[in-house]
């Protein structure tokens, strides 16, 4: 039975076909022995795949969650989220409304909000998200659209005014990762410093321990 909750200090990681020349399915199975607590399927070069590509390959990456019991989220497809009964739903502050994504997914998934402001953060607690995704924390280059870095200060500040877990986001690495759940993070989401990672268990323990 998978525990739809965000582990302490854990390492949420992100990924999709755009995001690693290795294969996907593979690098998932070898994060999950490494360490990491929970996975999201997201796929920002969805224009190059139809649907059906992107159904395949999350379903092959759900199985593996599933095989190893932790959570499958999907990144901002309330379809496929739904035709493979996800664990979760990661939406964007543009994206469906909280209350319209829990009438279409009941409360059987998990909804993530991103927030970068602390009345963002507040509003999705209000509104019955189940966690934030906070940042960016620091300048990323993986997400071309993201927007300046917050800083560990909004995190606290966001910490501070929100009792949700908070799992915080971009460009954090083995060298910050500290900082950053000393912040307030519950959780941190990490893609490069996995698929670029060449020691996937030194880097998953360094990311929650070091």
């Amino acid at each position: 039975m998978i525990d739809l909750q965000i582990p302490e200090k854990t390492v949420y990681f992100i990924m999709g076909q755009h995001n690693t020349k290795r294969n996907p399915v593979v690098l998932l199975e070898k994060a999950i022995a490494a360490g990491i607590g929970i996975f999201q399927y997201r796929e920002k070069g969805a224009k190059h795949y139809t649907y059906s590509e992107r159904l395949d390959l999350a379903h092959q990456l759900q199985s593996v969650c599933r095989k190893h019991e932790i959570p499958f989220i999907v990144n901002d497809d309330i379809a496929l989220a739904k035709e493979l009964q996800a664990d979760g739903i990661h939406l964007g502050q543009d994206d469906m409304p909280i209350d319209e994504a829990r009438r279409e997914v009941g409360h059987h998934m998990m909804i993530g909000i991103s927030t970068s402001q602390v009345k963002e953060a507040i509003d999705a607690e209000q509104l019955g998200a189940d966690y934030i995704g906070v940042g960016p924390i620091y300048e990323t280059t993986t997400k071309k659209d993201a927007k300046q870095p917050i800083g560990l200060n909004r995190l606290r500040d966001i910490r501070r005014n929100v009792t949700l877990p908070i799992v915080a986001i971009g460009g954090i690495k083995v060298d910050n990762a500290s900082s950053v759940f000393e912040a307030g993070a519950n959780a941190i989401a990490v893609i490069t410093a996995i698929t670029h990672s060449t020691n996937l268990t030194k880097t998953v323990q360094q990311l929650r321990y070091s």
